[in-house]
Formats: C-alpha cells, structure tokens, sequence
C-alpha cells in the first residue's frame, strides 16, 4: 500500500510540474523582456541611475564607462542641434535595442538571452541577462572580449565628442555631415595614437 501511495504522490508531482512549469517559464521570459525594455529605454533616455541599478555586479566599471561616453554625445548633440538643427553622435542614430516586444528569449539556468528580430531589415544586438539573487540584472560583459579595451575607447571617443562639440561651437564645420565625419576620423586616429606601441 504504501509503495502504491509513493507512486500516486510520484504521479502527481509530475504531473502539477507539467502544468505549472510552462506557465513559470512564461513569466520568467516576460520578467526578463521587462528588465531588456526598461535598460534599453534608460539608455536612450541617458538615465544614469537605473542603468547603474539594471546591469549585473560585474559589469559596474563599463557602464560607468558607458555612462561618462553618453554624457559627452549629450554635450556633441546639443552644439550640433543648435548649430545645424540635427545631432550626430552615434547614441542619436542607433537602435540597437529595437524589436524588444517581439524578441525571442532563451533561459538556461540563471543567464538569458534576448534576441530581437531584424528592424527594417536591420539586426539588433542580443542583449545577455543575469539572475542574481532573484533578480534579473543585464549583463554587458557577455558581448565584450577586451573589458580594458572597450573602457578605453569610451573615454576616448567621450574626450573626442566633447572636443569636437567645441569646434561645432566655434564654427569649424560647415555642415553637420562634417562635424560627424571629423568626429569619426579624430576618435580613429585618437584610439590608435593611444594604442600605438611605445619606441
């Protein structure tokens, strides 16, 4: 009798796992689609502190990198709209974090990974999360190799967009097209001159 009992509660522990895990694994995705959207959104609304409190423990040095490189897009755009009515940094063109409402999700263990569709043909980055404590978290790290490298070329290319923001200021440029290209052909030639090897 007793192994029979065993083998009911066996049954039927299956069983209510069978029904009631799809419905986690739904809310699960739905809870790490809400943490991708609200990133992307305090992204491109440069909101400092929720990006600091959405990214996973381990990636707090790059997106206070992160964080100082939009400042200085924020200070480029606004000499660029007032001096030619558009921005130009590459925060004002990207969207990189579209799709995200029809993005597919893949949970394995405590790390997922968002994946939006293509966007008028173009195709948006994945975006890695992390579940820490409960808590779904966004980390950057999984799409960078060189964590020293990336946080070197934000403060260069930040050090640039302010500089260039300047000669907008100053009149250097006759066009907004030029202020970009100068912008993209100084942060090149800043990088390498910092990544030149030393005689």
């Amino acid at each position: 009798m007793t192994n029979k009992r065993g083998l009911f509660w066996s049954v039927a522990a299956l069983s209510l796992a069978a029904i009631i895990s799809p419905a986690r694994a739904d809310d699960s995705k739905e809870a790490v689609r809400a943490v991708a959207k609200d990133y992307a959104a305090a992204v491109a609304a440069h909101d400092t502190d929720k990006m600091r409190a959405l990214v996973s423990s381990n990636s707090t040095d790059l997106v206070n990198a992160l964080i100082g490189l939009l400042s200085k897009y924020k200070v480029l755009d606004d000499a660029s709209q007032a001096k030619f009515n558009t921005k130009i940094s590459p925060a004002s063109q990207t969207e990189s974090y579209a799709g995200l409402d029809s993005a597919d999700i893949q949970i394995t263990h405590d790390t997922a990974v968002v994946t939006p569709p293509k966007v008028d043909g173009k195709m948006s980055k994945p975006i890695t999360l992390k579940n820490e404590n409960g808590s779904w978290k966004v980390d950057i790290t999984a799409a960078i190799h060189n964590r020293d490298g990336v946080i070197k070329m934000f403060g260069i290319a930040g050090e640039v967009a302010a500089s260039t923001a300047q000669e907008i200021t100053d009149g250097k440029y006759n066009s907004a097209e030029d202020a970009k290209n100068a912008y993209y052909d100084n942060v090149k030639k800043a990088y390498q001159q910092a990544t030149m090897p030393k005689q």
